[in-house]
Order: C-alpha cells, then structure tokens, then sequence
C-alpha cells in the first residue's frame, strides 16, 4: 500500500515539476500486481488511450518513460531515477514537434531549457539553477551555434550509461 502511495505521489510531482504531464485523476493507475512489479508496464486513460510506458523495479517507475497525449502522441519523455526526473526531459506539442527540452538532476531543472515554436524552431532558452528561474535569452544568433551542441549533448547525456 505505502508504495502505491508513493507510485501516485510520482505522478502527481511529474505533473506539477513537469507542467506537461497529465494527472492521475485523469489516467487509469492501477495497483502492479506482484507479478508486475518488475519489467516494462503501460499505464491507460480511461477511454482506453495509451497513458504512459516505461520500466518498474520493485514496483517503483525507474529508467526512461514515456508518457501520452490522449489522442496517441507523444507528450513526454526522459530518464526516472529514485521516481526523480533525471538528464534531460523532452516535453512535445501536440502536433509533434519538441516543445521544450529540461535538463533536470535530483529531479531538479538544472541549466539551459530551450523553447521551440510549433514548427520545431528555436525560440528562447531559460536557464535554471537549482529549480530556480536564472535567466531567459531570446532566439538571435545562438540558435545556429546552441542547437547544434544541445542536441548532442543531450543525446550523450540520454543515451550513454
């Protein structure tokens, strides 16, 4: 029971630090039964919709999820560690495109965030320290430099153990 407490607790953090995630009272969570503690898991909305996927160890969400829009696209993805948003986060629009992009560590947004319009071009980066808003820079000239490097570091930062 304490860890499906602490399962909802995660979900609701995740909607609150995020902004972009749906809550629990609108996707379908049940209870991991003992055999589905471990492993891959699918999270539903009610109407049957894909809500989020992503690994379980000892009931508890850990490694990279994702979650859903309702009507089937991607709205979310990243890294989970101790049920913490860790490395970098990709949060979409609805149409697709990447919204914005969080580095977090300890479940904490930590330097760059870059935004992007609905056709996926660089609007601004916002830069955090500590889950504290530091500074915002509008989109000029950094975007043939930043983006570049971005993108691969957040690929090495994803992808490599």
């Amino acid at each position: 029971m304490k860890q499906n407490v602490l399962f909802y607790i995660l979900f609701f953090l995740l909607s609150a630090l995020g902004g972009m995630l749906p809550s629990v009272s609108s996707a379908q969570v049940a209870e991991p039964a003992n055999e589905d503690r471990e492993g891959i898991r699918k999270f539903y909305y009610p109407g049957g919709e894909l809500f989020g996927e992503g690994r379980l160890k000892d009931g508890e969400p850990d490694g990279y999820w994702k979650y859903y829009f309702e009507n089937g696209q991607l709205k979310s993805e990243g890294k989970l560690v101790n049920r913490q948003k860790e490395g970098t986060w990709f949060f979409y629009h609805k149409n697709g495109q990447v919204e914005y992009e969080n580095f977090y560590q300890n479940g904490l947004r930590e330097g760059p965030q870059c935004n992007y319009n609905k056709s996926g071009t660089l609007l601004s980066m916002q830069y955090y320290a500590d889950d504290k808003f530091v500074r915002r820079d509008e989109n000029s000239s950094f975007e043939r430099i930043a983006k570049p490097i971005l993108n691969v570091a957040s690929f090495l930062i994803c992808f490599l153990p």
